[in-house]
């Protein structure tokens, strides 16, 4: 089972295999309906032998109110791939956020963020909040060539360290960020991006 917050054209549905769960959470209905393929342009979705299911809404609050009426989704991984622009959903990343998503993570999945931001560092945040949650985390960067690809910069946090010690993973660690003790936790009350302008 994986849950995405953020939906894009669909593109993590493709890893999708017979018998698998995708949900994706999107705020945007236009990104739905393109990633639906109702433009003509793409077929992730549909093309995935996963089951897969859109939720259109703040995946924050999504998520909230699945797990007040239902319980955990129970997921092996919980995707964040919405930070990627000069405007982040900063209560996404918030010490909150992770209380809500941790209630739908189950006891050996992984949390996998997408920090790729050409204006703010955010490792340091994400592992901060590991730090508050005492998650393991690990970062991941992958160099791109500026033309067919694209820096990509992620941090997998997962409860059991173990999930983060298979080979796939460890041959990809970069080093981790040093989060100073005046770097403040981030909370629905307290956010500070001057911190991480690049």
């Amino acid at each position: 089972r994986v849950g995405g917050l953020g939906l894009g054209i669909g593109v993590i549905a493709s890893y999708g295999e017979e018998g698998d769960v995708f949900r994706f959470y999107e705020v945007n209905p236009d990104v739905i309906d393109i990633a639906e393929g109702n433009a003509g342009y793409f077929s992730f979705l549909t093309d995935s032998p996963a089951s897969v299911e859109v939720i259109p809404g703040d995946a924050r609050v999504s998520l909230e109110e699945e797990f007040l009426a239902g319980g955990s989704q129970n997921y092996d991984m919980l995707v964040l791939d919405t930070f990627s622009g000069g405007s982040i959903p900063l209560h996404l990343l918030t010490k909150e956020a992770f209380d809500i998503y941790l209630q739908h993570l189950n006891e050996g999945g992984i949390i996998a963020i997408n920090v790729s931001n050409n204006y703010f560092d955010l490792p340091q945040a994400v592992f901060k909040l590991a730090d508050e949650f005492n998650l393991s985390a690990v970062l991941i960067e992958d160099r791109g060539d500026g033309l067919q690809s694209y820096d990509s910069i992620w941090v997998l946090l997962a409860r059991e360290k173990e999930a983060l010690q298979i080979p796939a993973i460890a041959v990809r660690l970069s080093p981790s960020p040093e989060v100073g003790e005046e770097f403040g936790l981030w909370t629905d009350n307290f956010s500070n991006l001057y911190q991480i302008v690049k």
